[in-house]
């Protein structure tokens, strides 16, 4: 009988296990937010080197054409006429801006930000996008707005933009996170917001539509690639000057 009550006595009593239990789920509620950020912090990284191949392609691009941009689209004179990121012969005249520096690129899951949820690009021919270009210009941008940073060319249309026409270098949005090839910020996005199905023009009256709108996909922050090439994570209040929608900064080649 002595036996057995020891061998009894060494074991768990329900109180001493449900502290157990208690102290487990305490510590799983710390840390899974932690790793949940640190694996976001490890998204974000490499969303920035996604930018940074990016602007260093459209440098490289550039360079090829005369110290000018890509343009936001451009049109060939039948369809066909060029092939995709995948191989495949294209069925539209336009080439968007993405698919003129694809050649510098080589590698079109650059073009997918690992925090995008809701595609994923394959190489063809989408709209739906991880990176927008700059495309706050005339009649969106209200004043000093400088030069149109990327122009849509259309046969025999505008011109593609110099480097040396863009006053402000460094304080230029280039290139932002966000879900269509072209945004002029009117408003920001979080994953849960960008999953709505009206995929509308983006506006203060509209904020769940995501065509136009930067994504801050990254804790709450936004991934930008500036004209100079340099890459940051800023958190998109930082990005406007005041709160009218009229008034941006880093959006216009002006300085601001």
């Amino acid at each position: 009988m002595k036996r057995s009550k020891e061998i009894v006595n060494q074991g768990f009593t329900l109180i001493e296990l449900l502290v157990v239990i208690a102290i487990i789920s305490i510590l799983a509620a710390i840390l899974f937010p932690v790793f949940a950020r640190a694996r976001e912090n490890a998204r974000r990284a490499s969303c920035q080197s996604n930018l940074k191949q990016i602007g260093l392609a459209i440098i490289q691009y550039s360079q090829d054409f005369d110290e000018h941009l890509p343009t936001k689209y451009n049109y060939y004179p039948t369809t066909g006429a060029y092939k995709l990121p995948n191989g495949q012969p294209s069925g539209y005249q336009a080439i968007l801006w993405y698919m003129e520096i694809y050649p510098y690129i080589k590698n079109y899951q650059v073009y997918n930000c690992p925090s995008d949820s809701l595609q994923t690009y394959k190489g063809d021919y989408g709209s739906w996008f991880s990176y927008a270009i700059n495309d706050r210009k005339p009649p969106v941008c209200s004043s000093n707005c400088g030069v149109d940073l990327f122009p849509g060319n259309n046969i025999g249309g505008t011109a593609s933009t110099s480097l040396a026409s863009i006053d402000d270098v460094s304080g230029t949005i280039m290139i932002s996170d966000a879900k269509y090839y072209a945004a002029y910020f009117d408003h920001a996005l979080t994953e849960a917001q960008a999953t709505a199905t009206d995929l509308g023009a983006c506006s203060p009256g509209s904020p769940y539509n995501f065509a136009g709108c930067i994504s801050a996909r990254h804790l709450g922050t936004v991934g930008v690639l500036f004209a100079d090439g340099h890459v940051k994570s800023m958190q998109w209040q930082k990005i406007l000057v005041s709160t009218s929608v009229n008034t941006y900064r880093y959006w216009t080649t002006s300085e601001d």
